[in-house]
C-alpha cells in the first residue's frame, strides 16, 4: 500500500491572528494567545512526517507583518500559500483534478474563497474559522458520481475575534473613573490573554496524528466545544458586566454635564423656556438645554466629547463658551448680510 500522505492545513487571518483597526484606518495585527504551545504541536506533527501548509487569501505584505511578529513559524510551514501565488494552487486542470474542476465549474469558489480541495494530500486536517470552507469541502464529497475519496477533517478553531484596541482604551479608560469597573476591567482583560483557541487546536492535532486513515469528512467543533463553551462563557459574562457599568458611567457623566451647563445663566434661562413649550428633545433620558434652535447637534456633540475624551467638565464648559462666542459672530454676521 502506497504511503498516506498527510497534511494541517492552516488559515491565519481570524485564526492565528486578527487585523484591528486603530485609529486614521492603520490596521494592527493582533497574535492569538498561545501561539508558542500550537508550534510545538505543530513541529511534533512534522516530526511525525505531516505536512504544515498555510493557506490564506491574505496578500504576501500581511503574512510577512505576522512572520516578523512569529518567525518561528517560517520554520514551521512546507508551504504558503497566499493571494499573491494563488495562480500556482489555486486552479485545477480537469484532468489532474477533475472533481476540484467540476467545483471550480459550477462556481463553487466564490471571490477570494478558497478552492475546495484537499491539496494533493490523502488525510488532512483543515483548520479555519470560515465555516463556509466546510460546507464548501462537503460538496466535493457529494458532488457527482465521483465522490472524493480522502480523509478530511474540518475545524474551525472557534475562530480569534478580539475586541478592538478603541473598546479596550474605552474600558480602562472607564476603569480609572469607577471602583467596580477598576475591578472587572482586569479580569476581563486576563480572560482574553487566556483565550484557549491554540490550546484546543493542540488537542486537534493530537488527535489528528493518532487518527487511522479512513475515508470521509468529520467535522471537529462539536467534539471539543464544551470546552470552549465554558471559556466564552465567562468572557461574555464579564464583557457584559462592563458594558452594563460602562452606561450606567455615561449616565452619570451626562447629567454632571447638564447640571454644569445649568450653572450658566443664559443657557439656564433657554432651558426653562424651552421646557414651557411643547418641544421636547430627549438625549438617551435626558433632555438637553438648547441655547437657541439649532445648537442641538452641538450639544450632543459636546456631550459626546466629554465622555468619549473623558475630559474634565470644567473643559467641556469651555468648548461650550467657546461654541457660544463663535455662534453670535454668525449671528452678526448673517445680520450684515
Amino acid at each position: 500500500m502506497e504511503e498516506i500522505k498527510r497534511a494541517i492545513i492552516l488559515d491565519m487571518d481570524e485564526t492565528l491572528e486578527k487585523g484591528v483597526f486603530c485609529g486614521d484606518s492603520n490596521q494592527i495585527m493582533t497574535l492569538r494567545p498561545n501561539l508558542d504551545k500550537l508550534i510545538e504541536k505543530l513541529k511534533e506533527a512534522k516530526e511525525n512526517g505531516i505536512d504544515i501548509v498555510l493557506c490564506t487569501t491574505a496578500k504576501q505584505p500581511w503574512v510577512e507583518r505576522f512572520l516578523e511578529l512569529k518567525p518561528e513559524f517560517r520554520d514551521v510551514f512546507d508551504r504558503m500559500l497566499t493571494r499573491d501565488n494563488e495562480e500556482e494552487w489555486k486552479y485545477f486542470s480537469e484532468e489532474d483534478y477533475p472533481i476540484e474542476y467540476e467545483a471550480q465549474r459550477k462556481d463553487v469558489n466564490i471571490g477570494y474563497s478558497k478552492p475546495v480541495t484537499t491539496f494533493g494530500y490523502d488525510s488532512i486536517l483543515f483548520i479555519d474559522d470560515n465555516r463556509t470552507e466546510g460546507e464548501r469541502l462537503q460538496s466535493l464529497f457529494d458532488m457527482g458520481q465521483e465522490k472524493l475519496v480522502a480523509d478530511v477533517t474540518f475545524f474551525t478553531g472557534y475562530g480569534y475575534y478580539p475586541p478592538s484596541v478603541s473598546k479596550i482604551f474605552q474600558f480602562t479608560e472607564a476603569a480609572k473613573r469607577d471602583d467596580e469597573l477598576a475591578r472587572i476591567v482586569p479580569e476581563y482583560l486576563q480572560t482574553l490573554r487566556d483565550e484557549n483557541g491554540s490550546l484546543i487546536m493542540c488537542t486537534a492535532i493530537d488527535d489528528f496524528m493518532k487518527k487511522e486513515y479512513e475515508p470521509g469528512l468529520t467535522f471537529a467543533d462539536e467534539i471539543y466545544e464544551e470546552e470552549y463553551k465554558r471559556y466564552k462563557k465567562t468572557t461574555d459574562g464579564l464583557f457584559g458586566e462592563i458594558e452594563c457599568k460602562m452606561y450606567d458611567l455615561e449616565d452619570r457623566l451626562k447629567i454632571d454635564f447638564l447640571n454644569l451647563l445649568l450653572k450658566d445663566d443664559e443657557v439656564k434661562a433657554e432651558y426653562e423656556n424651552f421646557h414651557k413649550s411643547d418641544k421636547k428633545y430627549p438625549f438617551e433620558g435626558i433632555e438637553l438645554p438648547v441655547i437657541k434652535e439649532g445648537n442641538r447637534e452641538k450639544l450632543e456633540d459636546l456631550v459626546e466629547t466629554a465622555i468619549e475624551k473623558h475630559e474634565k467638565l470644567s473643559d467641556a464648559k469651555k468648548l461650550l463658551e467657546e461654541y457660544k462666542e463663535q455662534s453670535s459672530k454668525d449671528d452678526r454676521t448673517s445680520e450684515k448680510e
